[in-house]
């Protein structure tokens, strides 16, 4: 049985992507940010850092492709999965999170300042990504270092690929044992600024 493996991402080490979290706020490229509104970015993102406790699970799976996508622990019909697997032999299947901190604060903040809510809402969302690309920039290297290449990651809820899923991933990775995450009736992932994806692996034979 394969191991489920674990990655924790130094926090001061991630690239965050500002104009992201301007992106999320609702701000279009190119416009100029209010002073303001920049500082209580600012001030937002560095409490998110400091408030987060990233974690990231993973697992690595042989692909069979006789009869939809098998990953051997559950069995996925998708058209934009399969072609986004194109080539692939193995996968990495991954759930991270950035922790409990940024939920409690848009809780507050929905009462306080709903405007810094969407603050919070924007800052923690583009960190988790940020996780994200950290993971998967490991991965790649990793690979990279057999000749090995990797296809975008894709997530549970893109395309025709549906939430259900989530509970698979969710049981085969122990998600709530290795990295805090559990998940709701409804497929919704708690602490909310969380993410699963599949990472496709093309080999060089």
């Amino acid at each position: 049985m394969q191991t489920v493996f674990t990655y924790e991402p130094v926090l001061s080490a991630l690239s965050i992507n500002r104009s992201e979290i301007y992106r999320y706020l609702g701000y279009k490229a190119g416009v100029s940010i209010e002073e303001n509104v920049a500082a209580i970015v600012d001030e937002i993102l560095q409490n998110v850092l400091s408030g987060s406790r990233p974690m990231v699970c993973y697992k690595r799976f042989s692909l069979d492709f006789h009869n939809g996508i098998d990953f051997g622990f559950m069995n996925v019909k998708s058209k934009d999965l399969l072609v986004n697997l194109k080539g692939c032999s193995e996968a990495v299947i991954f759930a991270a999170t950035i922790g409990i901190y940024t939920d409690r604060q848009i809780q507050k903040e929905s009462i306080l300042s709903p405007a810094r809510a969407c603050v919070y809402q924007a800052v923690g969302a583009t960190v988790i990504e940020a996780v994200c690309d950290a993971f998967n920039e490991y991965v790649r290297c990793e690979e990279m270092s057999k000749g090995n290449c990797l296809r975008p990651r894709f997530s549970p809820g893109y395309g025709d690929v549906s939430l259900e899923i989530q509970k698979d991933i969710h049981k085969e990775l122990n998600c709530a044992k290795m990295a805090g995450i559990t998940l709701t009736d409804s497929m919704l992932m708690v602490p909310e600024k969380s993410v699963t994806a599949i990472i496709g692996i093309v080999k060089n034979n």
